[in-house]
């Protein structure tokens, strides 16, 4: 890189959040943002260049990525097989510069403030194409080329055209211009990728005769000392064959056309390339409109540095079916319910505030009536505020439920009736002493570790709706530092009613457990809350771990450094914290992350629900 081009250069690290939210805007759905040669988490993923820098200005450089951006929103999600043709190099190649043009077509109609970026981009891409594609050297050093590599001619004069180069200015003869008329059709409103390989297939079987026509034309005699543009010399029988592919076995018309029948019905019938459409600018669907996108900052503790925007949480409401697990839930669990009920009933202060200078109440205010008495005799308006309310006080609390959802919550609990039979002293005075245990089959289903969690955190906002703290409750989960999802199953401003409920129900397990950044991304929604006492309590069965969490995966230690400085930036932000494990190796790993008297640790996760209620109103008393 050289000392202009370093100063103004753009880094990925610079622009990777700004690329992602541009990218997000446009396609609706949140995309992850990757440095080109990284390995893929996300087959969906947007590729950008670690450095960008080649133009000459910060502002240049900074276009050449959104048209980056933009052209991969626009790509065909899938590339169809070339397998089956004739030449599937050649076919492959045709089909990628027709897809530039199409796309760059797209774009230059949909967001016309691109036009400058997109045609810098272009020229730039046309200067640094090295090949036969114009006259450059003289007609005597063109029409040698020509003759020497025909085919190569034609194949750089379609890259250039769609490159923007002007046409009247590229060799090839009347053939090129029959294929660039080809070519030109795929920049067509509506035109699609299937149009792309359409015009593939008849430019390769453009090409494909003109191959076989030159191999006729190669005895054909030199004239004037020079070899003609149709003759070849001698001994060069696939010299016009691009990229090595020999032509043998492809004479005639046979084996051409039957992979050619074939490319083109797939073409027509298949979704395969048909649904891939070029994005528009209708609105996005529910769901996708649904997810957002932030950034978060993770700790290295190994370079003991943070790594700015790093993970990126989508965000995404949760939205469940099941109307009746509310009601279910009461029934399932009545009496836990009102243990609940009683120890938060305690919380709830039993005298009641007096409020003055209300438009109703329980009793008249003397003061503000003989006010309000002066005031209209001065012949001033008075509002009427005469009386005192007894009013319950409010409780300034606000609380968020930070709930682990990754694969490891799909563990089933221990069935309690098994459990207890493994527990006796022998077995085979278990065998033998006449003990009838229930058939399996009129068991209760076995439950899962998210189904126990789903019903403690709805006891709790059954609970909390009665006390009238501000609650909230988020899931996470995700699969790499790109994609950590960030679940709202009830949102402070949420009601409390059956649908709320059936989101908690619709919790399942899915994905890893990066814990730090939703920690992170629940901090940022708890900070926003205006109450004097703020609470975030975790919930989690496993330790933090994710497929790149650290530069080794079976090291834990990173995770657990990075969730521990997390914690540690809620309490900056006056927020309580409180870790709760359903893991009975919890103690290993919460030491490092926690306070002695900030984390619980559950053998048993059917004593959740109770647990919980207990540590909410430590937590929240004061």
């Amino acid at each position: 890189m050289s000392e202009l081009g370093a100063a103004h250069a753009v880094r990925f690290e610079q622009v990777h959040r700004a690329m992602a939210l541009f990218a997000q805007a446009l396609d609706g759905r949140a995309r992850a943002v990757q440095v080109q040669g990284e390995g893929a988490s996300d087959a969906r993923a947007i590729r950008l260049p670690a450095v960008t820098d080649a133009f000459g200005s910060r502002r240049e450089n900074h276009g050449a990525c959104r048209v980056a951006v933009l052209r991969q929103l626009q790509d065909a999600e899938a590339v169809p097989a070339f397998d089956r043709w004739p030449r599937p190099t050649l076919a492959r190649r045709v089909f990628r510069w027709l897809e530039i043009l199409r796309i760059d077509s797209v774009i230059e109609r949909l967001y016309p403030g691109a036009l400058d970026d997109l045609r810098r981009v272009r020229a730039h891409a046309l200067a640094r194409r090295r090949g036969p594609g114009v006259d450059a050297q003289g007609p005597w050093h063109n029409q040698v080329l020509d003759a020497v590599r025909p085919m190569h001619v034609l194949i750089d004069g379609l890259a250039r055209f769609t490159l923007g180069a002007d046409r009247a200015g590229l060799r090839g003869g009347p053939l090129l211009h029959r294929i660039l008329d080809l070519a030109a059709t795929v920049r067509a409103d509506a035109a699609g990728a299937g149009d792309s390989l359409r015009a593939t297939a008849a430019i390769c079987a453009l090409l494909d005769a003109e191959v076989r026509r030159r191999r006729v034309a190669r005895h054909a005699p030199l004239q004037g000392g020079l070899p003609s543009v149709d003759g070849l010399p001698a001994g060069r029988a696939d010299a016009d064959a691009p990229d090595g592919e020999s032509t043998a076995g492809h004479a005639g018309d046979g084996g051409w056309s039957a992979a050619l029948a074939f490319s083109m019905d797939a073409a027509e019938a298949g979704p395969r390339v048909e649904a891939q459409r070029p994005a528009t600018s209708a609105p996005p669907s529910s769901s996708a409109a649904a997810t957002h996108s932030y950034f978060h900052d993770e700790w290295d503790s190994i370079a003991r540095r943070y790594l700015p925007d790093w993970c990126q949480v989508r965000e995404q409401r949760l939205r469940g079916e099941d109307m009746r697990f509310l009601h279910d839930l009461r029934e399932r669990h009545a009496a836990l319910r009102s243990e609940v009920r009683r120890q938060f009933a305690a919380i709830r202060p039993a005298f009641r505030q007096r409020v003055h200078h209300r438009f109703d109440g329980d009793e008249v205010d003397i003061d503000a009536a003989i006010a309000e008495a002066v005031e209209r005799r001065a012949g001033r308006l008075a509002e009427g505020r005469v009386f005192i309310a007894a009013q319950q006080p409010r409780r300034d609390v606000c609380a968020a439920f930070l709930v682990d959802m990754s694969g490891s919550t799909g563990f089933l609990v221990p069935d309690p009736e098994v459990q207890a039979a493994c527990e006796d002293d022998d077995d085979d005075d278990y065998l033998y002493q006449g003990r009838v245990a229930t058939p399996a089959a009129q068991r209760p289903a076995r439950r899962r570790v998210i189904d126990i969690a789903a019903d403690a955190l709805g006891l709790m906002c059954d609970a909390l709706h009665e006390l009238g703290d501000r609650h909230a409750v988020y899931g996470f989960s995700g699969e790499g530092r790109h994609n950590v999802a960030f679940h709202v199953a009830k949102a402070f401003d949420d009601p409390w009613s059956a649908r709320t409920a059936a989101a908690l129900a619709a919790m399942q397990p899915m994905g890893a457990t990066r814990t730090g950044a939703a920690i992170r991304h629940a901090t940022m929604r708890l900070a926003r809350e205006p109450a004097a006492t703020r609470v975030l309590i975790v919930v989690s069965d496993g330790y933090p771990q994710d497929s790149d969490y650290g530069p080794v995966q079976v090291d834990a230690s990173y995770g657990i450094h990075d969730t521990a400085r997390a914690l540690r930036e809620a309490g900056q932000a006056g927020i309580d914290t409180f870790c709760i494990a359903i893991d009975p190796a919890g103690h290993d790993y919460l030491r490092t992350m926690c306070a002695p008297d900030r984390y619980l640790v559950i053998d048993d996760v059917t004593a959740l629900p109770a647990q919980l209620g207990k540590v909410y109103r430590a937590l929240t008393v004061r």
